[in-house]
């Protein structure tokens, strides 16, 4: 990861328009865990660019790793905004809302993010979830099952776990 960083900061200080290189560049800190380098290297992909989506999405996506839930939300709305038809935007909405105890808002993303891609298995898997925490344990289980279809692997250890063979 380091010789990412390094060669995106390359690229950044050759070209500082690149939006795309700081937009890696801050993927590149996230992975390390370097949040706030992370944020930076977002903040400059949007200066140059006010709707680049992605950049919105990977910096709310660092923020939610950083524990602000608050500025993930702001971040995935403003990604809604820009691009409507963006399924994993909305699914990431829904982990903010598990983190923060609002299952039923973790619902609402979720089937918003199926609505726009039927075969996004994480869609399923945090719905799963939701639904397990707000006891419709049917639902959880078919939504688990359709994860682990999906490709999903924690959402077939899920299913597993909670006994779902009864539904």
């Amino acid at each position: 990861m380091d010789d990412a960083i390094a060669d995106y900061k390359k690229a950044v200080t050759i070209d500082k328009t690149l939006k795309i290189a700081h937009n890696n560049l801050g993927t590149a800190y996230r992975k390390k865990g370097q949040y706030d380098l992370a944020i930076g290297a977002y903040n400059a992909a949007i200066a140059l660019d006010k709707d680049f989506y992605l950049a919105y999405n990977n910096r709310g996506y660092a923020k939610y790793e950083k524990g602000d839930y608050a500025g993930a939300l702001a971040d995935f709305d403003d990604v809604i905004r820009i691009k409507s038809d963006y399924a994993y935007a909305y699914n990431n909405k829904a982990s903010v809302y598990l983190k923060q105890e609002k299952y039923n808002d973790a619902v609402k993303a979720c089937d918003q993010a199926i609505k726009l891609n039927p075969e996004y298995g994480y869609a399923y898997y945090n719905r799963g979830i939701a639904y397990e925490m707000l006891r419709n344990d049917k639902q959880s289980c078919q939504d688990w099952s359709k994860a682990a279809e999906l490709g999903i692997d924690a959402a077939g250890s899920y299913y597993s776990n909670n006994e779902c063979y009864n539904f």
